[in-house]
């Protein structure tokens, strides 16, 4: 019997070759989007659960850690402090990031992945060691341990255990490799190549003021984040300084880290929207392609009734016929789902250049070759069920009569096509609005022109020849403007509470910090309110000096604030505000513009250049000449200000690009569908249509006929789509602080276009039913 039945379904694909092309290459696309978005989702979920306690492991925030204003730094003393007298903490671990140099022999490198961190870290992540011993390899103070590809680069084939890296941070120290760990996986939230003991930093250990590191906890068995934060708040509240605020202190899961926006994030999160987002998408083109093969399905059942009739006139039972018709949706799902995987192949390489990821398909893993079966099962029932039940429920006295009209089968054909087009003038809308934000973002004045900004880096070595430098760079022609500065719009975390004199107890005013020199705000174009001659007129004393911007002397309360002490320590260690900045973008327009000082100093960790526009090149190695003959032998780096401002906004790009891609694919998908329907509708109406001809109609009026209910569905489509659509949109909006505002003509743009699109696929049925000869029409059946 199932050799009758794939035979019936050979002849039948090789006899409508068209169809069945169609069938099969809208599922096998469907399916293999369905394909990499879920691989991509599934390596998203997969960050920091490769930790074997992940489960027990929380960063300490201050701030509900949903809130992209939260703050993931504590001050050192907090980790061992709650250790030491909170039972429910198994293991803590500090962590700190630091830019250093290192040399071994003749090789010197600039690292910004050394961490330094507690001997406890191999308590509660998961590193595997390939040399040393985790109980012991940071057991003395001298101690690195090293990853594997930082053991090539520094020793190429050497045994790197007892070899000794130098250390030049503020002084120069011997560091004795005492461990080789395989590379932090790219599933990460963190990564580093180099560990060394965190109780290096001896003035720190005690300073309660300085929220500049990470704290971690392994909690202990059995204990839930609730009752061990309420413990720690409790403890907090009795025992620690008055700048702790106890309740603002909170436990972040380490699985919820990647998708999290913290201020300080040791690395850039991924807003766990999108992963719903691409969930909701992978699902609703698969749907679609779903819904695509329904509808070619039941078009064609006219050409499977008589079949059916035959079949049924000789005794055979409906349930044979189901089984049949879902054992054809199976082989066509099966091979469609063959093709998707060649697809997906095919595509992998550019799909992980685009997400910068490392995706790959383990065809052979059994875990895949189940899921795939599962996928292929669930779609073969999805699209070929209704089908089935269609096909199989002709019944023989209407269908030997020639009646092929099923209305339940009209009816949910519909009802799928106004689906189709709900999601399609959704997708146009987002996709609409998506490239409205984004343009609106490059067009958007941020109060400083970022136009031929190049930024040199220096290491911690070449901090104190900035001034230098910064002279040698500006004897050469191409080069306008110089500042030596700490300004990187991508790492913008340094945040302080700020203090003046005869600020009351209640007065608690936080601002964001940037090291600058006197030449910043003249480099990139910021207007300045007051101490406009700052650049020309500033001279360096023994007094720190301050530059405000507009919000930071609101914030404080001043109507002028030139000549003011102020001050970001604690202590009474006051500076003068020697100028005030009109309010700029230093953060993306995800944020607000909140209140900022700028620490005039006269080193930075880079230097600004502002380009003349001609020969960009050129300047550019002029730049890195002056750099070899003062820096050498350290490595010359740099970035243009305006790409590090661009990699903000890196993740929404990315969407809109795969929102216009997702958006065609639903489009063709939905025409594909329309097509199927337009020809069944034809078929149904061949013999009024020869009527009609014979009695004078024209075909533009033939044409009218068979795309009116068409129209009518599409603009049916619209009243489901655009409620969807302005919640999507809305709900995208809201993670942007400056944003464009969704109007009724992006809605009304969507469906005239998504109506566009049907009836130019509808009219190719109904103009060639209009050219069709009315006698054979009339002959039909």
């Amino acid at each position: 019997m199932f050799r009758l039945h794939f035979k019936t379904a050979i002849r039948y694909f090789l006899k409508y070759r068209v169809y069945s092309i169609i069938h099969i290459l809208g599922l096998a696309v469907g399916m293999a989007v369905f394909i990499l978005i879920i691989l991509f989702v599934q390596n998203e979920k997969r960050f920091d659960r490769f930790h074997q306690h992940f489960h027990r492991i929380y960063r300490i925030v201050s701030g509900n850690p949903g809130d992209k204003d939260s703050f993931c730094g504590t001050p050192a003393p907090l980790g061992p402090a709650l250790h030491e007298n909170i039972p429910s903490i198994d293991h803590m671990v500090r962590l700190s990031r630091s830019e250093v140099i290192l040399r071994y022999e003749e090789k010197a490198f600039t690292e910004s992945r050394f961490f330094l961190v507690d001997p406890s870290i191999f308590d509660i992540f998961s590193f595997t060691f390939i040399k040393g011993d985790p109980e012991n390899a940071l057991e003395d103070k001298n101690s690195i341990v090293i990853t594997a590809s930082m053991a090539e680069k520094y020793f190429g084939d050497e045994n790197p255990m007892g070899h000794v890296i130098r250390l030049h941070d503020r002084v120069e120290t011997d560091m004795l490799v005492t461990g080789v760990i395989e590379d932090v996986p790219e599933h990460s939230h963190f990564h580093f190549d180099f560990l060394v003991r965190f109780d290096r930093m001896t003035g720190y250990l005690q300073n309660w003021g300085a929220w500049n590191f990470y704290t971690y906890l392994l909690l202990r068995r059995g204990v839930s984040p609730e009752s061990a934060r309420e413990r720690i708040v409790e403890w907090i509240q009795k025992r620690l300084p008055d700048n702790v605020n106890a309740e603002n202190i909170f436990l972040q899961s380490l699985s919820h880290i990647h998708f999290q926006f913290n201020r300080y994030n040791l690395e850039p999160a991924f807003n766990g929207f999108y992963i719903v987002v691409f969930v909701f998408v992978a699902l609703i083109v698969l749907l679609l392609a779903c819904i695509n093969f329904m509808n070619l399905s039941i078009a064609r059942s006219s050409s499977r009734a008589r079949e059916v009739g035959i079949k049924k006139t000789i005794g055979a039972s409906r349930f044979p016929l189901i089984v049949q018709f879902l054992g054809e949706s199976f082989i066509i799902t099966f091979l469609a789902g063959l093709i998707a995987l060649f697809i997906v192949e095919l595509s992998l390489l550019w799909f992980n250049t685009f997400i910068q990821r490392q995706l790959n398909v383990e065809f052979f893993d059994p875990v895949f070759i189940l899921s795939f079966l599962g996928l292929i099962l669930v779609t073969a029932l999805i699209a070929g069920g209704y089908p089935a039940f269609i096909l199989s429920s002709f019944r023989i006295t209407r269908v030997l009569k020639g009646d092929l009209r099923h209305r339940r089968g009209d009816t949910f054909r519909k009802i799928l096509v106004i689906f189709q087009f709900s999601i399609s003038i959704a997708l146009i809308a987002c996709m609409l609005v998506i490239h409205m934000q984004m343009t609106f973002i490059r067009r958007r004045d941020i109060g400083f022109n970022t136009g031929q900004i190049v930024n040199v880096k220096l290491n911690r070595i070449l901090w104190r020849k900035a001034p230098e430098l910064k002279e040698a760079f500006l004897t050469i022609s191409g080069v306008k403007n110089a500042s030596a500065n700490d300004y990187v719009p991508s790492t913008m975390n340094r945040h302080h509470g700020v203090h003046w004199p005869g600020q009351t107890e209640d007065e608690h005013v936080g601002m964001w910090v940037i090291g600058v020199d006197k030449d910043f705000a003249e480099t990139l174009h910021i207007r300045m309110l007051e101490g406009e001659d700052l650049s020309r007129e500033f001279r360096a004393t023994d007094r720190l000096a301050y530059l405000l911007n507009q919000s930071g002397r609101t914030a404080v309360g001043w109507e002028t604030a030139q000549g003011k002490e102020f001050s970001i320590f604690r202590g009474g260690n006051y500076g003068t505000v020697v100028g005030v900045t009109e309010d700029f973008h230093f953060r993306s327009l995800h944020h607000k513009i909140g209140p900022c000082a700028m620490l005039v100093q006269e080193g930075g960790r880079q230097i600004s250049l502002r380009l003349r526009s001609e020969n960009i090149r050129s300047t550019i190695t002029e730049i890195r000449k002056t750099w070899d003959a003062l820096a050498a032998p350290f490595e010359f780096d740099y970035y243009f200000l305006e790409d590090d401002l661009a990699s903000l906004y890196r993740l929404e790009n990315k969407l809109s690009t795969l929102i216009i891609l997702f958006t065609m694919l639903s489009l063709i998908i939905s025409c594909l569908g329309l097509f199927s329907l337009s020809s069944y509708t034809t078929l149904l109406k061949t013999k009024e249509i020869g009527i009609r001809k014979v009695l004078g109609a024209s075909n533009i009026q033939v044409t009218f006929l068979l795309t009116t209910q068409f129209t009518r569905w599409v603009l049916i489509a619209n009243v489901f789509a655009w409620p969807a659509a302005y919640m999507l949109i809305r709900a995208w909006l809201r993670n942007f602080a400056y944003r464009t505002e969704p109007n009724l003509w992006i809605f009304a743009v969507s469906g005239l276009l998504a109506l566009f699109i049907a009836l130019f696929t509808v009219s190719f049925q109904s103009l060639r039913a209009g050219n069709a000869n009315p006698v054979d029409s009339l002959k039909y059946e």
